[in-house]
């Protein structure tokens, strides 16, 4: 599983020098430390998975209220044992939005993004960072039903005419880079 994921981040293609610290801070983090996916690894921190999820159109993407941390965010979580970050990405999806994996459809083969996130203490647990893989998948589900960590999952429109709920610069970059993977496959 390791090198799975060493390949996935050597393979990621850096657009700005803050995604060039981030990939090697997370190469570190998988070369360096006893336990890179142990959600017990506290110091720096631990490999997590996240997913993009357009419907078919990519006019939409699925957002979660993640509720201990109030903010809208993109589904993901935690790796589980032998799980590639498509695998692991497809399991939180359904986990918080009640999309059942089958209907998850990959954008591509590659990351589409890598963010490196603080995570404040709690009574479980110290402040430590997450270091998020990013991947889009289709969707051909329309309902969700939030679960796990999300109070609530919603379709948000990418429509500029549409209301926006406010989305923090991680989370509107993993979308933007989500969609101009999209775009690409439909080359």
């Amino acid at each position: 599983m390791l090198k799975t994921y060493i390949s996935f981040v050597r393979a990621y293609i850096s657009e700005t020098g803050e995604d060039d610290s981030y990939r090697e801070r997370t190469l570190e983090l998988l070369h360096a430390t006893a336990h890179p996916f142990s959600r017990k690894q506290y110091a720096p921190g631990h490999i997590t998975v996240s997913a993009v999820v357009f419907n078919p159109a990519a006019s939409s993407v699925v957002i979660i209220w993640h509720h201990r941390l109030q903010r809208w965010l993109q589904p993901g979580g935690h790796v589980e044992d032998h799980e590639g970050p498509f695998v692991a990405a497809a399991r939180e999806t359904e986990e918080e939005t009640g999309i059942p994996q089958s209907y998850l459809h990959a954008v591509g083969d590659d990351l589409i993004d890598i963010d490196i996130h603080r995570i404040p203490e709690s009574q479980r647990e110290p402040s430590h960072e997450h270091f998020d893989l990013r991947v889009a998948f289709l969707s051909e589900a329309n309902l969700l039903k939030p679960g796990t960590d999300a109070s609530d999952a919603c379709w948000h429109s990418l429509s500029s005419e549409e209301p926006k709920r406010r989305l923090d610069a991680s989370t509107d970059r993993a979308i933007s880079r989500g969609r101009i993977a999209y775009h690409r496959t439909r080359l």
